[in-house]
């Protein structure tokens, strides 16, 4: 006890090697404390302009998408990828923003795009993103679409005529005056739109009487209905009026017969007719003795000659449109829509007019309802990375 208060008596100087020791190991600390500091500003400064890059790659994405929205007529064939920059425009501070698309095949493709940072290393990040588009409603655009030939006689057409392959303008008058010649890259086949359709028609086949008489149908309508084989509509009474109520489905050939006159009401539905092998006619409409009124579409595989009286204005909309083979046309009376043909649009002694399909709530695959664009021309997003 007495030793104890004698030390403590003795306190004098203990401090300054206390705070000497202390001094040694703050200095051990300093500079560990600073590297941590420095790597982590690093790390921020990395992890920022990582950031930046990500989200400036991601409007290269979402601008090339809208753009395909605006305009899938931009869609490149097979083989010949696209790109697209983003132009006059700075995103993030990038120096370089750029899009590249390429069709991968069956309506696949593929976006990569790229932003990099300004400076010597050249930094980038990349997004890479697989999108399905099966919209075709740029089909829709223009008076005239044809994947092949294009032959205009004796008519007038008003609204933008497309062709991919020879023309021949004869005795007519254009509005615009020339065609523009242009194959179309993203063109539907009967898989892709078939679906839709055999959506609208489950439940209702028609295994009934062939030809079938409208003039036995009470009320006078007609749809959802499906039919595997060929089937014609006929009449036997004068001046009725048959309407569409749903989808008319043929994997046959339709065949709209003539007996007496009728008048056929679309009703903003579709025929969708595949045909049989060989035949001259998937559809055919073979005289004025039919009156077509209201909007809607006509669709088929194979050949449609269409030549009934028709009994339209300016505020409705049919599409004419032939996926494999020829569109013919020869109506009695003003034509209001498109005329769509993979093979040959040929048009005689008529007029045709183009209206805007999107006034109208037609039953065509990435249609929306009445006066709304389509929603999806981007086309579905199958997948999404990061690299």
């Amino acid at each position: 006890m007495k030793l104890l208060k004698r030390i403590l008596k003795k306190e004098a100087g203990q401090a300054l090697p206390m705070a000497l020791v202390l001094l040694v190991l703050g200095g051990f600390l300093v500079v560990p404390t600073l590297g941590l500091m420095t790597t982590n500003l690093t790390a921020n400064r990395q992890i920022d302009r990582n950031n930046l890059e990500l989200y400036a790659a991601d409007a290269g994405v979402e601008n090339l998408l809208w753009n395909i929205q605006d305009d899938p007529g931009i869609l490149p064939a097979e083989g010949t990828p696209k790109t697209i920059n983003l132009q006059d425009q700075t995103i993030n501070g990038m120096s370089t923003v750029t899009t590249t698309i390429s069709n991968e095949g069956n309506h696949n493709y593929k976006i990569t795009s790229t932003a990099t940072s300004p400076g010597a290393d050249g930094h980038n990040t990349e997004i890479v993103v697989y999108i399905n588009c099966l919209n075709f409603t740029h089909l829709l655009e223009g008076a005239i679409t044809s994947n092949g030939d294009l032959t205009i006689r004796n008519s007038t057409v008003t609204g933008n005529v497309y062709y991919a392959d020879d023309k021949s303008v004869t005795g007519s008058t254009l509005d615009p005056p020339e065609p523009i010649q242009e194959e179309q890259t993203n063109w539907p086949t009967w898989d892709d739109l078939s679906p839709s359709y055999l959506d609208d028609v489950a439940g209702h086949d028609y295994t009934g009487p062939n030809p079938l008489f409208i003039n036995t149908l009470s009320p006078c309508e007609l749809g959802p209905l499906y039919r595997d084989g060929s089937l014609t509509i006929d009449n036997n009474t004068n001046g009725l009026t048959l309407t569409l109520n749903g989808t008319i489905y043929v994997t046959g050939n339709l065949i709209f017969g003539q007996s007496k006159n009728y008048t056929l009401n679309l009703n903003n539905q579709t025929i969708f007719v595949h045909g049989t092998e060989g035949a001259t006619w998937a559809i055919d409409f073979p005289s004025n003795s039919i009156t077509v009124i209201g909007s809607g579409c006509i669709i088929a595989a194979g050949n449609i000659r269409f030549m009934p009286g028709m009994s339209s204005n300016d505020q409705e909309y049919v599409l004419v449109m032939s996926l494999t083979g020829k569109t013919y046309m020869k109506p009695g009376g003003p034509f209001y829509g498109s005329l769509v043909g993979d093979a040959e649009v040929e048009i005689q002694n008529g007029t045709l007019t183009w209206t805007d399909p999107y006034d109208h709530d037609l039953n065509f695959p990435d249609m929306d309802i009445s006066g709304v664009t389509p929603s999806s021309s981007a086309g579905v997003i199958l997948s999404y990375s990061i690299k």
